[in-house]
């Protein structure tokens, strides 16, 4: 069975412990970076079907569609 640890290792513990705390500060920096902040959106089934045939039915006209403005006027957004 190990003894009562000295100060060196103390000092080891010590410093291992506060480079994993920094370790994981810059984790969270970085995550926040890459859209950490951003929340999902689920995508049901009923969402999805709902927007497939709103798009399909608008491709059937002669002319192109921009597929962002469906989706804002599917949601019920504005146009800005």
């Amino acid at each position: 069975m190990p003894g009562p640890i000295g100060p060196k290792e103390s000092f080891r513990l010590l410093l291992a412990s506060l480079k994993n705390f920094l370790g994981h500060v810059y984790e969270r920096e970085q995550t926040w970076k890459r859209g950490g902040q951003l929340e999902f959106l689920s995508l049901d089934e009923s969402r999805t079907e709902a927007a497939e045939s709103l798009f399909q039915a608008h491709a059937t006209n002669t002319q192109p569609v921009n597929p962002d403005l469906l989706f804002r006027a599917h949601l019920g957004g504005d146009d800005s």
